[in-house]
């Protein structure tokens, strides 16, 4: 059994903010979830995709294709909302030979620290796990 990495919220964010060409978030909740509230520059790669659980082929060629993440980031912060579905993606990760982080807590862990999300609209206090 491998070990996953794990970062608390508030180190994230410093990381992310002081380093931006180092530090990568990369968002692993659905779009819907998404474009309700997410981290400040972060990157969507929802894990639930098609072929794209820990061992499907398709997450190295996402990650350099489709989507606009930059892949000579040296470490990923992988979060979802309270921290399960981002553990497969810093498996894949990690097993692509890449440096990642699964969020404590996730963004709900995110939130709880008062760290700023970009949202449209105030999320709803019930779809938290407080």
């Amino acid at each position: 059994m491998c070990s996953i990495k794990t970062i608390a919220p508030s180190v994230a964010s410093e990381r992310l903010s002081k380093s931006p060409d180092e530090w990568v978030y990369l968002d692993v909740r659905t779009e819907g979830e998404f474009s309700a509230y997410s981290v400040e520059d972060s990157f969507l790669l929802p894990v639930f995709l098609a072929g794209m659980e820990p061992a499907g082929s398709d997450w190295e060629e996402a990650i350099k294709g489709e989507w606009p993440v930059p892949v000579d980031a040296p470490s990923f912060v992988c979060g979802c909302k309270i921290g399960q579905r981002s553990i497969p993606a810093v498996m894949r990760l990690e097993a692509l030979g890449y440096t990642a982080y699964n969020l404590e807590g996730g963004i709900d862990g995110w939130m709880r620290e008062g760290l700023p999300i970009v949202t449209p609209q105030e999320p709803d206090p019930d779809d938290l796990f407080l």
